[in-house]
């Protein structure tokens, strides 16, 4: 992968050099002027680019600008090497689009993670994101989303209606949403209302501040009378209209979505993978609940009422084909598992119990249908079980693609949905 570097401080210059030829094999180019770094960019196309702001003759804002206005090279990816601690500095860079950012003196263990990070994500088009068929960013089906939204309703709605397309991560305030992103970037956040004390448009500028999410996409979830004035906010990647008409919403927002049908994919390479899912869920759940559960259709009253869920996510190496494991539990089944397993009474069971307890669930379900895919030659990668609590309106069917079961003991009071998407 060939990289330009544009750095007017040779110490950094060598450091970055050494790391990116050593351990990635990169091809480099070095600049120490911003002018030069236009000429070389008019020559050549890059993997990526790391830039200092403070450069002599052009500066590294006036080279990003030019970058994001050039259709060849709108979406390289670009990591900032700087001394600059400025918030409006931080908050300019941001808006233009980087991928990342390091303080200088560069550090050589932290340098090398971050350039890690870069060329992984330059090789998966971006932290989850690729391109559709008319250039537009689309997120993957293994994309983690967020939505944040003061309406309970909303949120599940939002879950309900792209819950197979991404993990969804459902938020009820601003400062809830800021403090997840922190602990964990999402590749995307959809940014509706009723946020509390932090508003939409300031969590958007400290959304913009996190390094990790300088290359996620936020997305205004507006009213109509707001949506064309939105989608003209430079400091968004998009807006879709606040609806609660599920078939309206799915229309907008899908389209930030790539259009695959990954569970008909993996079953024609895989025709047993179906078999398989029943015989890892009948499997881990006796051994872990110790009791025998039978598979039955799900019913309506299945999806009714507050639930407990975990998904993980499976990668074929070759492809990145992702597959959404989602185990799904009503309130009470969830507590009965978790009080089982832990050996206390349910009404003893902690929601973090309940969470981590069908985390793991789900965690073990996928590690056997990994386990039976590599017996195969398939080879896949699980992600790190999720889990959330989904409270309110009762979800709606997954969708076609999907493969869904439950299992069932009516003695114990417990009822597992698994799904496959």
């Amino acid at each position: 992968m060939s990289a330009l570097v544009v750095d007017g401080d040779a110490v950094a210059r060598v450091m970055v050099r050494r790391i990116l030829v050593r351990d990635f094999g990169c091809d480099i180019t070095e600049v120490d002027n911003g002018l030069d770094a236009l000429d070389q960019l008019s020559e050549k196309q890059f993997g990526f680019m790391l830039l200092d702001p403070e450069l002599p003759v052009i500066d590294g804002f006036q080279v990003l600008e030019a970058v994001r206005r050039a259709p060849e090279h709108e979406s390289l990816p670009v990591l900032i090497m700087t001394r600059q601690r400025d918030e409006a500095a931080v908050r300019k860079l941001a808006e233009l689009g980087i991928s990342d950012y390091l303080i200088k003196p560069l550090e050589a263990t932290l340098a090398g993670a971050r350039l890690a990070r870069l060329i992984a994500a330059t090789g998966k088009s971006n932290g989850g994101r690729g391109h559709s068929e008319n250039g537009e960013s689309t997120l993957r089906p293994d994309a983690t989303v967020m939505v944040v939204d003061g309406s309970a309703d909303f949120r599940n709605l939002f879950a309900d209606t792209l819950g197979g397309k991404a993990i969804v991560v459902p938020v009820n305030s601003g400062v809830q949403a800021l403090k997840k992103c922190h602990q964990a970037a999402p590749e995307a956040v959809f940014i509706g209302e009723e946020l509390g004390m932090l508003h939409r448009d300031l969590l958007v500028a400290e959304l913009r501040r996190i390094p990790a999410m300088f290359d996620s996409l936020l997305i205004g979830v507006v009213a109509e009378e707001d949506l064309e004035t939105a989608r003209r906010n430079t400091s968004w990647n998009g807006a879709v209209l606040r609806t609660y008409v599920p078939e309206a919403f799915l229309e907008q927002a899908g389209g930030f979505f790539g259009s695959s049908e990954p569970t008909s994919t993996m079953l024609q390479a895989y025709p047993a993978l179906e078999e398989n899912l029943h015989s890892a869920v009948e499997q881990v759940s006796g051994m872990m609940l110790k009791t025998h559960l039978v598979v039955r259709p799900a019913t309506a009253q299945d999806r009714m009422g507050p639930q407990r869920i975990a998904a993980v996510t499976i990668t074929r190496d070759e492809d990145g084909l992702t597959l959404k494991l989602e185990v799904r539990c009503a309130l009470d089944s969830a507590r009965q598992i978790a009080a089982t397993v832990l050996g206390v009474k349910p009404d003893r069971a902690k929601e973090e119990d309940v969470l981590s307890t069908l985390a793991e669930l789900a965690n073990i379900i996928a590690g056997r249908l990994q386990h039976g895919l590599s017996e195969h030659g398939i080879t896949v990668s699980c992600g790190l079980p999720m889990a959330r609590a989904e409270d309110g309106a009762p979800r709606s069917k997954a969708g076609d693609d999907a493969i869904e079961l439950l299992v069932a003991s009516e003695k114990a009071g417990i009822a597992i949905e698994v799904i496959l998407s």
